[in-house]
């Protein structure tokens, strides 16, 4: 079957990362604006993320309180290409940090 391209402004872009992979950042004091660079494992691709410091910083504290083993950390953003041509960017991007559910006992029948 042959491929039909389908024109879009923005593709929206969920990718999961491992919390112990984020680099480090001050916790406290002020913090300017972050660029990441979101590579695809085993290819070459390499997708910039322009990251609002803050953001990643609040990021950082829940994954510091509740331990990388109870969190879930999503990047999300808009994956554009610039008007004037160039590398394909991630906009709009932040995180979304979803905090595990430890699992409650088990119940039996008859509780």
């Amino acid at each position: 079957m042959d491929e039909i391209p389908i024109a879009a402004k923005k593709i929206k872009l969920s990718v999961p990362l491992k919390p112990e992979g984020l680099p480090a950042v001050p916790l406290d004091g002020p913090i300017g604006d972050l660029t990441l660079r979101l590579a695809l494992e085993g290819s070459s691709l390499a997708i910039p993320a322009r990251i609002n410091g803050k953001s990643y910083r609040r990021m950082m504290k829940t994954v510091a309180e509740k331990g990388a083993a109870n969190v879930t950390v999503i990047l999300q953003g808009d994956l554009v290409a610039p008007p004037e041509g160039g590398p394909v960017r991630l906009d709009s991007a932040g995180f979304q940090v979803i905090v595990k559910t430890p699992a409650g006992p088990p119940t039996t029948a008859g509780d």
